[in-house]
């Protein structure tokens, strides 16, 4: 099984940990096994980043994982977690396994699995305790953080077992606790006001150009096109030809009315079907008949649906024949039912399933201003005021069916055919109204770009595919479709003071505004700081700029430039602008730790040196910070494109014996 939506992660990070629990008792033979591969670019597989087996016969165990998203050249963006069972050796896998409690979350490194592997650097040298609930949020909650029935996040404490109790005693039971609830690494929620709307959500981007209309079942054939009047001209009893292409399942007939007529096809226009009128010397009319029988595209409620788009194309080859009332597609005396609807055969996701979103936070929120200009389904009208409580929030999305992420197995209606959803009125049902036909651009001039205003990232799309008529086992369906109406956030950076400039609502520029570091002080200073083993404590504050459209931060990391980092990912963090109110942090540096490092070229303390001045041996350090925010722009870099020269304090710290 693959997880159905990409997770989005920060390249060159080596610092994830995937932990998970895994029970095989019903697992016969073979391992089972939780994957971790990268995700290219083009949505292509990449390379196995990390792997947690457990072979058959063994219960409820805790497995982890340390995983580098830069491997082998490659500096993977995303990734998918693939759960599966394989053979162990030549046993082949049967039977069933079980897993639960997929994380990505910090663990905290506890002891050395023995004595002989002190010094060692090898993650699988020691014993590592995971994440778990400290202090559940109510006395009967299940899980340590979720939303209620009435939208109120219930959020308890976590935190990091040392010891677990042993029998007789309860072996869940947590004897010991590390006193410090977070560990490098973890993240920090700060209740930033963020999108906290359902998941996933839809938009329509594209419906039918022509109507569906229900015509009774015993009803078969649909007079296309109409009838048609062919006139003599020059007395010789000819008339000239009538084209039309029909599309694959489609059956013609044709009825002579006077004299005679036949059909056959032109070369390179396949299947096109050329009939020569054949009338009366002396300009009688003739008036042929042409039935066109259209396969029904799907059948609800004793009425049969038909697209009449299958017909491609009819064309009269000279105006001596032309069609009554001017029409291409008229229905035969007797079908008068008056019921027509929209379906949606196009469909873009912009948050997915795990509520990973990249939204314009001041403007998809509850209480919004916002408006989007939109199509009314229902009336093939324009709305220009499509608002974020319009159904459905946020904005008038799709009211979906299950399964919610995999639109490939979507029906809105029980048929011997899948139905595309259908064009509504509010009634409890699967069902959308507002349509937003996503044209050409790179600006949110047309209506479905104008998503492009409320969410800067889709998530994939997907478009309607008819069944074969032929096939029993077609039954059609939303097939996906790789960049079709697909957008990501801007990735040129806002040139003018106005930012995210609108007029009458609609962007004029779509581009994203950099967040920004500054104010970067250790322990209160500029310059001219100094530590020594006596005094090694750094607090280093800086302040951050972040557009309140792009909030919230998601990633802070500080390189202290002595090969550790401090590391903030998960995160939910507003901007800190004032100086009154900074992030902080804080390290304690060693001389000879240094020494060392920079004397065997070791690359991580690049650009820290070491030397001696008038008061004696120092080694200089220049801490660095970048921060990401929910969009995917780095400080000092781009979209998705970490820093090459991020923030540091480049007055150093001068670090001494």
């Amino acid at each position: 099984m693959h997880s159905q939506v990409p997770l989005e992660v920060s390249p060159n990070n080596p610092n994830y940990t995937i932990t998970a629990r895994v029970n095989t008792l019903s697992l016969t033979s073979g391992q089972a096994q939780i994957v971790v591969k990268g995700v290219n670019d083009d949505d292509s597989e990449g390379a196995e980043l990390a792997v947690l087996p457990q072979a058959a016969g063994i219960g409820w165990s805790s497995k982890f994982s340390r995983f580098d998203t830069g491997l082998n050249n490659v500096s993977y963006k995303k990734i998918k977690i693939i759960i599966k069972t394989v053979p162990n050796g030549t046993q082949q896998a049967t039977g069933g396994a079980y897993v639960d409690d997929i994380q990505i979350r910090p663990t905290l490194q506890t002891r050395l699995v023995t004595a002989d592997k002190a010094g060692s650097t090898s993650a699988g040298d020691y014993w590592y305790a995971q994440q778990s609930c400290r202090l559940y949020p109510q006395s009967d909650s299940l899980s340590c953080d979720s939303i209620d029935d009435s939208g109120i996040r219930q959020k308890g404490w976590y935190g990091y077992c040392l010891e677990y109790d042993r029998s007789p005693g309860n072996p869940n039971a947590c004897l010991l606790w590390w006193p410090v609830s977070q560990v490098r690494g973890d993240g920090v929620d700060e209740q930033v006001a963020a999108y906290t709307g359902r998941a996933p959500v839809y938009y329509c981007t594209e419906i039918n150009d022509k109507r569906y209309i229900g015509i009774p079942s015993d009803f078969e054939h649909i007079s296309m096109p109409a009838r048609i009047r062919c006139e003599s001209t020059d007395n010789n009893g000819y008339f000239d030809i009538i084209q039309y292409r029909i599309s694959n399942g489609v059956t013609i007939s044709t009825e002579e009315k006077t004299g005679k007529f036949g059909v056959n096809t032109i070369e390179g226009m396949t299947p096109v079907v050329n009939i020569p009128g054949y009338g009366d010397v002396g300009g009688s009319q003739d008036r042929p008949t042409l039935d066109v029988n259209i396969p029904p595209s799907f059948s609800i409620n004793g009425l049969n649906y038909y697209d009449f788009t299958r017909v491609a194309q009819v064309t009269l080859a000279s105006t001596d024949c032309v069609a009554e009332e001017g029409s291409t597609i008229k229905r035969l005396p007797g079908d008068a039912i008056n019921y027509q609807i929209n379906v949606c055969t196009a469909l873009v996701q912009t948050v997915n399933p795990v509520g990973q979103n990249k939204v314009w936070n001041s403007r998809v929120k509850e209480g919004s201003a916002y408006k989007l200009s939109c199509t009314d389904a229902l009336t093939n009208t324009s709305n220009p005021q499509c608002a974020y409580q319009d159904d459905l929030a946020p904005f008038g999305s799709i009211v979906y069916p299950v399964p919610v992420d995999n639109p490939t197995q979507w029906t809105s209606k029980i048929a011997d055919k899948n139905i595309p959803i259908i064009a509504e009125e509010p009634n409890g049902q699967v069902r959308f109204r507002y349509n937003f036909p996503f044209g050409s651009g790179s600006e949110t001039t047309t209506l479905g770009q104008q998503l492009k205003g409320i969410f800067a990232k889709s998530f994939g799309a997907w478009q309607w595919q008819w069944p074969e008529p032929n096939n029993s086992l077609d039954k059609g369906g939303y097939r996906v479709l790789g960049s079709f109406n697909d957008w990501n956030p801007p990735t040129t950076p806002c040139n003018n003071a106005n930012g995210h400039a609108l007029t009458n609502g609609i962007n004029t520029s779509y581009c994203a505004i950099q967040p920004s570091v500054n104010n970067i002080q250790i322990n209160g200073q500029t310059s001219n700081v100094n530590l020594t083993t006596a005094n090694p404590l750094a607090h280093l504050t800086f302040t951050s700029q972040v557009d309140s459209d792009q909030l919230p931060l998601t990633e802070i990391r500080v390189n202290w430039g002595d090969g550790y980092t401090t590391s903030v990912s998960g995160a939910e963090l507003r901007g800190r602008p004032s100086p009154d109110n900074p992030h902080s942090y804080y390290h304690v540096y060693d001389y000879w730790d240094i020494k060392s490092k920079v004397d065997s070229h070791n690359a991580s303390v690049n650009p820290t040196t070491c030397s001696t001045d008038n008061i004696g041996q120092y080694c200089q350090v220049k801490p660095a910070i970048w921060v990401k925010d929910n969009w995917g722009w780095y400080s000092n870099g781009g979209l998705n494109i970490l820093p090459a020269s991020p923030n540091r304090f480049e007055n150093g710290i001068l670090v001494r014996p």
